[in-house]
């Protein structure tokens, strides 16, 4: 059972939410930057892999995204056992190595899915902080398509814990739980990038969450870009630009 209460952790520097027992270590990868500076107090991008991808995604994201400017952390999805789910593509095959197999990851819906999802985030995060020095209150988090989905999903969950939310080709959760703490919600800056062809998330999907952003009074910034994939170079440079604008006005 996991604890509902946030508490600071290590030297009162980045908040977390414990659970009530610690799970097994999760896998995750640590992003340091280059020329790591351990005097400067570095924001955390948290990154939520793609669909069918695993924690390893950090090491292409980052180069597009910013080798200097955070400290990143990416922790590994679930599996369809994890998250309760009965998919029959639970695995896929590995490149090179004819018969072998890996489990698929992912950040799904399932209502499984939300809390041990979450108890594997702040896993990563505190052990981000415990090899990093970290700006308590520049937490970002950032994902793909389902894992964007549950970037925001969390961060409208703990709004109040983090810095800003950025989601590549993934909606918000429509789900009544999602506004629970809209008076801080409103607070949390968040962006949505989409493919003006993307065949998954499109324009038009997007347009159906404009109505529940404006009556809950959210701060979200929507771009749309010319293209059908889920991520392009311009909204790693959009996403980047957007991370520092936040911070340099935090810091006035």
């Amino acid at each position: 059972m996991i604890r509902k209460t946030v508490k600071p952790y290590i030297r009162g520097s980045v908040p977390t939410r414990r659970p009530a027992a610690t799970p097994k270590r999760s896998d995750f990868y640590l992003f340091s930057p280059i020329h790591y500076e351990p005097k400067y107090a570095y924001p955390l991008l948290v990154w939520f892999h793609s669909p069918g991808a695993d924690e390893t995604e950090i090491f292409r994201v980052m180069p597009q995204l910013s080798l200097r400017n955070y400290v990143a952390v990416a922790p590994r999805g679930l599996t369809a056992e994890e998250a309760g789910s009965r998919r029959a593509d639970r695995y896929r095959s590995v490149e090179g190595n004819v018969g072998r197999f890996s489990a698929l990851y992912d950040w799904t819906e399932n209502d499984a899915a939300p809390d041990r999802a979450e108890s594997r985030v702040f896993e990563a995060i505190d052990r981000a902080n415990l090899r990093c020095h970290l700006a308590p209150n520049r937490i970002f988090l950032a994902g793909v398509g389902s894992g964007g989905s549950m970037a925001m999903r969390l961060g409208a969950r703990y709004p109040e814990l983090f810095a800003g939310v950025i989601s590549f080709s993934g909606g918000f959760p429509m789900i009544p739980c999602s506004l629970a703490k809209w008076g801080a919600l409103r607070r949390l800056p968040m962006m949505m990038m989409i493919g003006s062809k993307n065949p998954v998330f499109s324009p038009e999907a997007v347009s159906k969450q404009l109505r529940l952003f404006h009556t809950a009074g959210m701060s979200v910034s929507i771009r749309q870009y010319k293209t059908a994939e889920d991520t392009a170079p311009a909204m790693f440079r959009d996403a980047n630009q957007w991370i520092m604008e936040r911070i340099t006005q935090s810091a006035s």
